[in-house]
């Protein structure tokens, strides 16, 4: 049936009810995540009010770095009103075995435990957070080395989103 052969009325009615969507949608709690709250502030401007404590390790640099491409896309905050503390930890765990009993595949899962402070030292909110990716064990060492690395970065990235997504419904929830 082409758009021509429905009554005219009826396109009528079913526009108006494309139209009230956002309201219903407004009617039963619903907001942006992203959007203004009551006070006029956004979680975007929460998020970027958060110092990130820097973190150990190379696997803990990249974290902090894609973090604060996030959250702080303009610089850390001179003046933060949070600080977040995160340590990280992983685990390799192998999956898949060959017939000569060598590994073929792995799973990397990598932790971060944070915990979010605001300025007086009062704790918010504090977590544990995880990310896994796999990755193939190859012949030859580089080529495992670069997969391994494939996974981390995939692993830290995913982690990263996490945390960012965790930070911003707190703050969503706890608007003021």
């Amino acid at each position: 049936m082409s758009s021509s052969d429905v009554p005219a009325a009826g396109r009528r009615r079913a526009l108006a009810a494309l139209a009230l969507l956002p309201l219903l949608a407004a009617g039963c709690g619903f907001r942006p995540l992203y959007g203004q709250n009551a006070a006029g502030s956004s979680v975007a401007d929460q998020l970027a009010a958060v110092r990130i404590q820097p973190l150990k390790e190379r696997n803990g640099q990249i974290l902090h770095n894609l973090l604060r491409d996030r959250l702080n896309p303009y610089g850390q905050p001179a003046e933060p009103r949070y600080n977040l503390s995160i340590s990280v930890s992983q685990v390799s765990e192998e999956t898949g075995i060959r017939r000569d009993e060598t590994a073929s595949r792995a799973v990397l899962t990598l932790y971060a435990s944070y915990s979010l402070v605001d300025a007086q030292g009062q704790v918010l909110t504090q977590g544990l957070a995880r990310s896994s990716s796999a990755y193939n064990i190859l012949d030859t060492s580089y080529a495992s080395s670069v997969s391994r690395q494939d996974a981390q970065e995939r692993a830290l990235t995913e982690l990263a989103e996490d945390l960012k997504l965790r930070l911003a419904s707190f703050f969503s929830a706890h608007a003021t």
